[in-house]
């Protein structure tokens, strides 16, 4: 779900930049920036209103799941990252004020992510939801909104966007 280190992902583009004291440096360009022109980078810093939001993270791959918890908890969120869709589900209705965000992969053997969200939405209309894919034609954006789901993230995405993405929704409706 994540771009962590030098590790770059298949079909993901690179441009090199120079820091203020002339070194060169590399990073991967991520699809919003592919779209509107290359911004500035800034770093990414944990940011102390992150503290207090609780993420439940579901996606198959179980490496995936891990270092996308991994880097999302180094900027202070609580992640619960499961692989399962079931026990998700499980974990979700026991207690569905328990999460601030769900973020769910699309593509998984035993239920696709929009039926789960469909499901987590039946039981708290409220949560935020991102449902993230990595199959260019899999989304239909507008319908995905339509039965709730508030943003939709493009794999692979860089930690910094997922964070302000997760910032995005976790702002209450209007």
């Amino acid at each position: 779900m994540v771009q962590v280190g030098g590790k770059m992902q298949p079909n993901t583009a690179t441009h090199i930049h120079e820091t203020p004291d002339r070194d060169q440096c590399k990073g991967p360009i991520r699809p919003r920036e592919l779209r509107g022109g290359l911004r500035s980078t800034r770093p990414i810093e944990p940011a102390s209103s992150n503290a207090s939001k609780a993420i439940l993270l579901i996606d198959d791959e179980a490496m995936v799941a891990k270092m996308s918890k991994k880097t999302l908890s180094q900027l202070g969120y609580d992640v619960t990252a499961l692989t399962d869709a079931a026990e998700a589900m499980m974990l979700f209705a026991s207690d569905p004020n328990r999460f601030d965000v769900v973020i769910t992969d699309e593509s998984m053997p035993e239920i696709s992510g929009t039926m789960l969200a469909k499901r987590f939405l039946e039981i708290r209309s409220d949560i935020p939801i991102v449902l993230a894919s990595g199959y260019n034609d899999e989304v239909d954006e507008d319908a995905i909104k339509s039965i709730g789901i508030r943003a939709y993230a493009k794999k692979p995405i860089s930690i910094q966007a997922l964070a302000d993405l997760i910032e995005e929704v976790a702002q209450p409706e209007e």
